[in-house]
């Protein structure tokens, strides 16, 4: 007798349409899922738009400073030239100041000179007539009072014959050594006169060489300080030609930075508008690719309504497969929320971090412009000191020149040894005035570079400043990007991990499935299509469970 005994396994039931729907319903909170995803990104992506057009706006805002500053630069530039036309070279300078007063003492003073020096010659040979009359007056002096001495001699002599007596011999003797006692000393006292007369005379002489070589001296140094003045009038239009060159050059050099900086403005603007538009596109991009995603879904939904009323009697069995999946598909959607919120609490808190890096940026802005302003207002205000000293100075130098014109005059008039020392004085005074005029020069020339210095410094800020927001939007993009290319990787991940699950368990499928049909192998060669169940399972990446696999079939025994 054979027996044959086959063990079958439990019949599963078919789903119900509460189930089916159920089932409907769930997918379709799957696909809510991923709509409200994909409204999460569009509204990231109109938050990171809104950004950008913050960061636009202080852009901007940095544009109207930039021109506020380029117009407080071409304002103090405009100071600086007022200034240099007040201080310019032909008017305030020590060197064309002193050319001036020289030229107008030549205009008085080569006639005024060549009268003095005829007036000297003229003094000097009064003088010497003069002296030659007291000389010439000393001497007949002295020639009388020889000839009254020998006349006194004379009579005394025949005086000395005509009286006889010893007493009148005696003082004859006496009497002519007094006269020889007073002729030593008026003989001491000619020699003296004759000395002190030959010692005015060589003082006299001395003088006259003296005054020559000082008249000679006085016209060398005129020439001298003629050639120095026209030398240094020669220096100063050539200090002054290369300042103005300088200027030139500083002024060329600061058009060719502000003509750079715009190009970079305009190239950021470009880079901006260029980003927008590129925003724009994959906004557009993301929008068509969401419409067609819904599309395609729509066409997958009806296909799948289509497809499960013509195979509900066919897949009645899945239902508890379908169960089990679901809870797996909800475990794995909980892990997947879990890391959708972590990663949205990641995204918050870099937002958080690029806005207060935003505000401490904007906080580091107004101290900037801050201290700009201040230090504008301080060099307004050395500025107005400067020109005020300036003024005063000028004052003081009119002043002066006019006390130097009058103390001239009047000096002129006095004397001419008062006049030279006059000139004395005014040469070190106008010395002087040309050392402190020098001065004055240096030190706005130190104004100058100290103001071309904190110009050139505000300008690094400035562009500090730019690379800042340079990189915050660089920083920006590079977040996004990364964003990007992390939501991308957890799709791929999903989608491969999915499809490597999918392909063991049609690995595992398969065999079975041999071994199982065996006969049915042999009776029909081609396999068929898999069911559109199949298919919609393996779109979605769902694993079979191993319950729902078919039962092996044992082999049937015969015992007689």
């Amino acid at each position: 007798m054979a027996s044959t005994t086959s063990q079958n396994g439990m019949v599963p039931r078919p789903p119900t349409s509460f189930e089916y729907w159920s089932m409907h319903n769930s997918l379709q909170g799957q696909i809510c899922h991923l709509q409200k995803q994909l409204s999460m990104e569009y509204n990231w992506r109109v938050q990171v738009s809104q950004e950008l057009e913050d960061t636009k706006q202080q852009l901007s805002n940095q544009k109207r400073l930039k021109e506020l500053f380029i117009n407080k630069e071409k304002e103090a530039k405009k100071e600086l030239a007022r200034l240099q036309n007040y201080s310019d070279a032909e008017t305030l300078n020590a060197s064309n100041i002193a050319s001036q007063v020289r030229s107008n003492i030549k205009r008085r003073k080569k006639r005024d000179l060549q009268q003095d020096y005829e007036e000297l010659k003229v003094a000097h040979i009064i003088n010497e007539e003069k002296f030659n009359a007291e000389l010439q007056a000393h001497k007949d002096k002295i020639k009388a009072l020889e000839d009254e001495l020998k006349l006194y001699q004379e009579k005394c002599n025949t005086s000395l014959h005509t009286e006889e007596n010893n007493k009148v011999q005696d003082e004859l003797k006496l009497s002519q050594e007094k006269l020889t006692a007073e002729l030593k000393t008026e003989k001491e006292n000619h020699e003296v006169v004759q000395n002190q007369l030959k010692l005015s005379l060589e003082k006299l002489t001395a003088e006259l060489k003296t005054e020559k070589e000082n008249h000679e001296v006085v016209q060398n140094q005129l020439k001298l300080s003629q050639e120095k003045l026209t030398a240094e009038l020669k220096t100063e239009k050539d200090n002054h030609e290369v300042v103005q060159n300088q200027l030139k050059l500083g002024q060329e050099k600061l058009a060719a930075e502000l003509k750079t900086e715009k190009d970079n403005h305009e190239v950021v603007q470009n880079q901006l508008k260029l980003s927008q538009e590129k925003l724009a596109a994959e906004l557009k991009t993301e929008k068509e690719n969401h419409e067609v995603l819904q599309n395609q879904f729509k066409l997958s939904q009806e296909k799948l309504a289509a497809e499960l009323k013509t195979e509900i009697e066919n897949h009645k069995v899945v239902q508890n497969q379908l169960k089990l999946s679901l809870e797996k598909l909800t475990a794995e959607l909980k892990t997947e929320k879990e890391n959708h919120e972590v990663l949205q609490n990641q995204l918050k808190l870099s937002l958080e971090k690029l806005a207060a890096e935003l505000k401490t940026e904007k906080e580091n802005h107004e101290v900037v412009q801050n201290q700009l302003k201040l230090s504008l207002e301080k060099l307004t205000a050395e500025l107005k000191t400067e020109k005020e000293n300036h003024e005063v100075l000028q004052n003081q130098l009119k002043l002066s020149l006019e006390k130097l014109t009058a103390e001239l005059k009047t000096e002129k008039e006095n004397n001419e040894d008062t006049q030279k020392l006059g000139q004395d004085k005014l040469m070190l005074e106008l010395h002087l005035e040309k050392q402190k005029n020098l001065a004055l020069n240096y030190e706005l020339r130190i104004s100058q570079t100290r103001f071309t210095a904190e110009l050139q410094q505000k300008q690094q800020t400035v562009m500090g400043l730019k690379e800042d927001l340079k990189t915050l939007v660089q920083k920006m993009k590079d977040e996004q990007d990364t964003l990007y290319t992390e939501i991308e990787n957890l799709r791929a991940h999903i989608t491969i991990q999915f499809s490597t699950e999918l392909q063991v368990e049609e690995g595992q499928e398969q065999p079975e499935e041999h071994e199982n049909d065996l006969p049915q192998a042999e009776e029909t060669e081609t396999t068929p299509r898999k069911s559109t169940f199949k298919r919609f399972r393996h779109f979605l990446g769902l694993r079979k469970p191993q319950r729902w696999k078919r039962p092996a079939v044992p082999a049937s025994t015969s015992g007689e």
